[in-house]
């Protein structure tokens, strides 16, 4: 343990740990581009993104979901009344996805 000049003064300052995180994800960020890994992050994080606006009930029957480096969605589910429901959404969860990620990187959602 360090030692302080006087009892009762506190440590030095250390840097917060969210922002330490948003550095971190900026270096990743960074590195991806540099290595032309951009479109396979962009992927992951539309991936993500689209995941969690799909309503929780639906959610559930979500038996995988891939995105393309070219901006194409396949989502397979499980049940065949989930798929009728989340198909009258489909353009609004494109559109929020893109908009979440500041780009227009997701161009279709394709049900399976």
């Amino acid at each position: 343990m360090e030692k302080h000049a006087k009892r009762g003064t506190p440590p030095p300052s250390r840097p917060a740990v969210r922002d330490s995180a948003e550095s971190i994800g900026r270096i990743i960020g960074k590195i991806a581009i540099s290595r032309g890994w951009e479109e396979r992050l962009l992927a992951e994080k539309a991936r993500k993104t689209l995941l969690s606006l799909i309503a929780p009930a639906i959610r559930i029957h979500v038996a995988s979901i891939r995105v393309t480096e070219k901006g194409c969605c396949y989502l397979k589910l499980d049940s065949a009344a989930a798929r009728c429901d989340l198909s009258y959404s489909l353009q609004e969860l494109r559109s929020e996805t893109n908009r979440q990620l500041g780009t227009g990187f997701l161009k279709e959602i394709r049900l399976g």
